[in-house]
């Protein structure tokens, strides 16, 4: 015991090295790395210290520590405490909050499960039960995942119904899909549409549809599903009597897609109420595209309220009408609220115009890889650059980071003792910064997206919405291959935006490597490991862009989006995709996004 408080004497005294007093965070490290390791009693002497020393600190008044202690006292059979911890236990880490889910913060997923393990343990296993199918949802989350695998392997054990839902959800097996109840049917079909295993959600609701008539929103996630998948005649079908504005709307959506405009417009115009507006929306979109601008403006008129879409095609009308005064006006309100690739193309126009060119409206006419490239570095250009000093803050949570636990710099990040502010382009970079310290890179640009709208002001930000983390070991990978660097994390960026354990249908890691299976856990693992992805991930790439003759855009969209739909795609003379020939929009907004990404890559670093 005289060794331990020799150790937090040292701790307590670490903040003359700091800029910032960190030996609270320290601490708190100290005694979660003793709990995870299993000392238990020195992990306990640790977390009383702390509550001794640091009675006013962020961790303990956030109850943050709680769950932390509530473990510990778990692997110090001080059942009791534990319970008592782990309901006190009500952080809510800002980063972390998901508003659109029952669920919106996994501190919950983590609480919950342990006081369903711990309930059992003591006997209690309804009250247990009770915790654990809360973590068995209706809706994917890669935070929840861990814990809702573990929940289900208990709770099989008393029954089978669980045992089916685990094996239909992650081991690929569907033999049982037709021994479970209704309310289970539905819960994992809505649960496959939301992971965008559109082919299983159709499978599953098919199943349920033969049992009784699939009515509500489970019908609207069928249909949306069956669209998704490609099923427009299935999803007209069973909207065929339909007087329902949800669904009238989803067969409007299926005939679109399905490439006829007349039954389309039919339905849309017949949708009254909520949905009116978004119906509208979609009419004014259509006649765009047939060339129809006079009854485009006039349903764009009756759509209430701004919004991206709409602005954006009230632009796209004003290119196309060389309406100058309306074109102006409509971008400087549009610039101001919405950011997407597509404002690089505005910019440049409302710029001709500003500078009274004599072809303005040119830069319009050209679409796909090569305007992309173009407009991306104009856009670039025309950024101002912002001044970015290191300051106190940042080193202070550069030094939380390296800590090596996300969890307490969130934490930090999250303390009202920063100060920061998230409007403020060196706070931001602060975080970022510090983020990137703990090689925490997925998090990273998660926070950055979040904050895209003040990081994209400045040329000299841009880096942390289209970041080169990894760079040693893509370099180190990349020895010998020809392939751009900028190639290769534009497939990092879109296939898993650096997060080395994402599994996304049966692409795996950081560059989507396509797996034939993913029943193989132990081979699974292997590709979440970043260098092991790279070497596979750019072995095929490689593969692809010897194939295709060192063809950049073909190589980036065979990668993507497969051979067969490469080969349907129709090119230009010049070699560049005609985007405007692509009928789907999803997919037309994917191959945009695409084209655009490699762009800013290309711009930024070359």
């Amino acid at each position: 015991m005289k060794k331990i408080g020799i150790l937090l004497g040292i701790f307590l005294t670490l903040n003359t090295v700091f800029s910032y007093d960190i030996s609270d965070y320290i601490l708190l490290d100290k005694a979660l790395k003793e709990s995870q390791n299993g000392n238990y009693e020195k992990s306990k002497f640790y977390f009383d210290a702390y509550e001794r020393n640091y009675r006013d600190t962020y961790p303990l008044t956030s109850n943050f520590m709680k769950f932390y202690m509530g473990l510990n006292d778990i692997g110090l059979k001080e059942y009791s405490d534990a319970m008592k911890n782990l309901n006190r236990a009500i952080y809510v880490p800002k980063n972390f909050k998901k508003t659109n889910k029952n669920k919106y913060n996994y501190f919950q997923y983590e609480i919950d499960y342990y006081r369903g393990v711990l309930s059992i343990y003591l006997g209690e296993f309804e009250r247990g039960k009770n915790y654990l199918t809360r973590l068995v949802t209706d809706y994917y989350d890669e935070d929840l995942e861990p814990y809702e695998i573990n929940a289900l392997e208990i709770l099989q054990e008393k029954d089978q119904k669980y045992k089916y839902i685990y094996e239909i959800k992650y081991e690929n097996n569907l033999e049982n899909v037709a021994n479970l109840d209704s309310g289970s049917l539905k819960m994992l079909g809505r649960y496959f549409y939301s992971k965008e295993r559109y082919r299983k959600s159709v499978r599953i609701y098919e199943v349920l549809q033969e049992r009784e008539k699939v009515e509500g929103e489970d019908k609207n996630i069928y249909l949306r599903s069956l669209i998704e998948n490609g099923d427009y005649l299935r999803a007209i079908e069973l909207t065929e009597k339909t007087k329902i504005s949800e669904e009238l709307y989803l067969r409007g959506v299926a005939f679109e897609r399905n490439g006829d405009y007349p039954r389309a417009l039919f339905n849309y115009e017949k949708i009254k109420g909520d949905l009116e507006d978004k119906a509208n929306l979609e009419i004014a979109k259509i006649y765009f595209k047939l060339g129809d601008i006079k009854k485009a403006k006039l349903y764009l008129k009756k759509v209430k309220g701004e919004s991206e879409v709409r602005e954006g095609l009230y632009l796209d009308i004003y290119i196309l009408e060389k309406d100058k005064e309306k074109f102006i006006k409509t971008y400087e309100r549009y610039k101001e609220k919405y950011q997407n690739y597509k404002e690089g193309i505005y910019y440049i126009i409302y710029s001709n115009l500003l500078k009274n060119e004599k072809k303005p409206w040119d830069i319009a006419k050209l679409n796909g890889f090569m305007t992309g490239n173009y407009v991306t570095r104009a856009y670039i250009n025309s950024l101002e650059i912002c001044q970015l000093e290191k300051n106190e803050v940042e080193e202070t949570l550069k030094n939380i980071a390296k800590l090596g636990n996300k969890e307490i710099l969130d934490v930090a990040i999250s303390s009202p003792n920063f100060f920061l502010d998230l409007d403020d382009i060196s706070d931001l970079k602060a975080i970022l910064e510090s983020y990137k310290a703990g090689e925490f890179y997925h998090e990273a640009l998660q926070f950055a997206e979040m904050n895209r709208k003040v990081i994209q002001r400045y040329a000299n930000t841009l880096h942390y919405l289209y970041p080169k983390y990894y760079k040693r070991e893509v370099e180190e990978v990349l020895k010998g291959y020809s392939i751009p660097e900028s190639l290769v994390y534009t497939i990092i960026y879109l296939e898993s935006e650096f997060n080395p354990t994402n599994i996304r249908r049966n692409r795996v890691g950081l560059m989507g490597v396509e797996l034939d299976s993913l029943e193989d856990k132990e081979e699974v693992k292997k590709y979440f490991n970043p260098k092991y992805n790279l070497e596979k991930g750019i072995e095929n790439l490689n593969i692809l862009y010897l194939k295709n003759n060192k063809n950049i855009l073909k190589t980036l969209l065979e990668y993507r989006y497969g051979e067969k739909r490469l080969n349907r795609f129709i090119f230009d003379i010049d070699g560049d995709i005609n985007i405007d020939a692509i009928t789907n929009e999803r997919l037309k907004e994917s191959i945009e996004k695409t084209t655009y990404t490699f762009a800013f890559y290309s711009g930024l670093y070359n």
